[in-house]
């Protein structure tokens, strides 16, 4: 990421989690949001958006509800 700022670089790694998403590719989904974790980042509401369409793609809304929970947990409001 070189001297990209935080945002830019939660951004990128967002990106990646969404096109996850959209492939229903769960497992690879929280792979890169391990990444933003291992950086130091914070994820946002829509780390955690992204990450519950990924589980109810891949077939799985009770993995859905689990980040569901996390966000909840992390103090974003889903509505």
């Amino acid at each position: 990421f070189g001297h990209a700022k935080n945002n830019e670089k939660r951004m990128c790694l967002n990106t990646l989690i969404k096109a996850c998403a959209h492939a229903g590719d769960h497992d690879r989904a929280k792979h890169w949001y391990q990444q933003i974790l291992d950086t130091g980042l914070y994820p946002n509401m829509k780390t955690y958006g992204k990450l519950m369409e990924a589980a109810a793609n891949a077939g799985d809304p009770e993995l859905a509800k689990h980040w569901f929970d996390i966000q909840a947990e992390k103090g974003f409001e889903s509505w």
